[in-house]
């Protein structure tokens, strides 16, 4: 059975599920009822529900199949929707997130110059301020960037704030 999911549900859902392992579990369980393989988005938040029922979990076997589903969810997503900001920050979260020693986190820098660019050329407004605000704090606390884009991005982020 397929069911249609609001975005919006789905992205205060995935908020809450990150300190919420039965919200994770309650959304996964809803994205998985639904055809997620034509709707990169919902993919890309499917991967990143799964990144955190590896999160969640206790069992080690359990973890890594978690977020070997998370990464090929989130791979396919950026693959069917390469130019989407959001899906960009959501495996750009879950790579900053996983271990280096597993070696997953392999498109660091390509997402972070491809959201670094997005800020650049978006026209802060009242409208999209808090997400452009969020991607340039997700980047500062990434710890991944250098002095120069760390100047950039805090202003942006002031910029916000004054929208």
């Amino acid at each position: 059975m397929s069911t249609t999911l609001d975005l919006a549900w789905v992205r205060n859902s995935f908020f809450e599920a990150i300190t919420n392992s039965h919200k994770a579990e309650q959304l996964y369980k809803k994205l998985n009822e639904t055809n997620c393989k034509n709707q990169p988005i919902l993919l890309a938040y499917k991967g990143a529900t799964e990144g955190l029922l590896a999160k969640h979990s206790f069992f080690p076997p359990t973890k890594l199949s978690y977020l070997n589903k998370a990464l090929q969810n989130i791979n396919n997503s950026v693959a069917l929707s390469p130019q989407n900001e959001e899906i960009r920050h959501i495996r750009f979260n879950i790579e900053t997130s996983i271990p280096s020693f597993l070696g997953h986190s392999v498109h660091l820098q390509e997402d972070k110059n491809f959201l670094l660019h997005f800020l650049q050329i978006t026209k802060i407004n009242k409208g999209n301020s808090n997400l452009l605000k969020q991607y340039a704090n997700t980047l500062l606390n990434s710890k991944l960037c250098k002095p120069t884009e760390v100047n950039l991005l805090t202003k942006i982020v002031e910029q916000c704030k004054q929208a």
